[in-house]
């Protein structure tokens, strides 16, 4: 369980757990909004709260043998929703088209570089996560022994999927010649390759709390005034160039996992300046022998 999820099912309860099935009407979840909003939640915050309440109440209510209060329950949830929904207090999330642009990469790794304090391969992470269009929980539990070497691939365990869990895991391939950053081509299995662990080939390939990655690059973007952006645009980014590199839907959806391809559309936020650039094609892979990596801290203790 994530740690935002488990925070807000602690929120849920503090506020509606001492309430009896028979009192959860549709004013009770309407003051619970009340109350969210006054704790500075917003619409889709609120919104994504009445889910899980309503996930807890379809699957609780068999185990105590309440079916029928807890339909009640559900009807009165839904009808809070529809109202609230109505109003504009509760609404789904906008879609982000936050994409870091060449220089705010460019700015952080240099800050990172600069600062021989940062224990996490914050610059590693970084280009891994625009080279792969992975999500950060997806990275820091990669495992070298799901590490294909020969073929590029790599075995993402328990990845996001709206209804599998922990069966959900997928083979990906690690993309080569698809990302440029200033000016060099990024390519995973090198940053894979040069890890610390790369010693052992045993556990996590990026043996690091996600909490500690993503508060580290939220520091680096506060410190250098980089507005509104997240780790997670960095899938954003990933994913759109793929689609710029010339891959078609099926091969980047390969990638980011997406079963649904019109679900892939909303991390496809192409550039128009990008338009014209050149596909993944035989000019493109001529540049392979010449490629040029970042390095990071301390690059000579790593094994190349």
């Amino acid at each position: 369980m994530s740690q935002s999820k488990a925070q807000a099912l602690d929120k849920i309860e503090k506020l509606l757990g001492k309430r009896r099935l028979v009192e959860l009407k549709t004013t009770a979840f309407v003051d619970f909004c009340k109350t969210r909003e006054l704790q500075g939640a917003g619409p889709a915050t609120i919104l994504q709260d009445m889910s899980y309440i309503g996930t807890v109440l379809r699957h609780g209510g068999g185990l105590i043998g309440a079916e029928h209060a807890t339909a009640t329950a559900i009807t009165s949830l839904d009808t809070a929703r529809r109202t609230l929904r109505h109003s504009g207090r509760v609404a789904k999330p906008e879609e982000r088209e936050r994409r870091p642009t060449d220089t705010e990469l460019s700015d952080l790794i240099n800050h990172w570089a600069g600062n021989p304090r940062q224990s996490i391969p914050m610059i590693d992470l970084v280009l891994f996560a625009v080279s792969t269009a992975m999500r950060l929980g997806e990275i820091v539990n990669l495992r070298w022994e799901d590490l294909g070497e020969s073929d590029r691939t790599i075995v993402i365990r328990a990845r996001k999927h709206p209804t599998k869990k922990a069966s959900n895991h997928q083979k990906i391939p690690l993309p080569l010649n698809t990302c440029v950053v200033g000016g060099q081509i990024i390519d995973p299995l090198a940053i894979i390759r040069r890890q610390p662990t790369a010693w052992t080939r045993k556990g996590r390939v990026f043996p690091h709390a996600a909490h500690s990655v993503s508060t580290a690059f939220q520091r680096a973007v506060a410190a250098l005034d980089i507005e509104d952006l997240h780790f997670h645009d960095l899938r954003h980014d990933g994913a759109s160039r793929l689609f710029e590199a010339g891959w078609p839907i099926e091969r980047v959806a390969l990638v980011t996992g997406h079963k649904d391809w019109n679900m892939l559309r909303r991390y496809t936020q192409l550039r128009a300046e990008d338009f014209h650039r050149r596909d993944n094609s035989s000019e493109a892979k001529a540049e392979t022998a010449n490629i040029i990596e970042f390095k990071p801290n301390r690059a000579e203790q790593y094994p190349q």
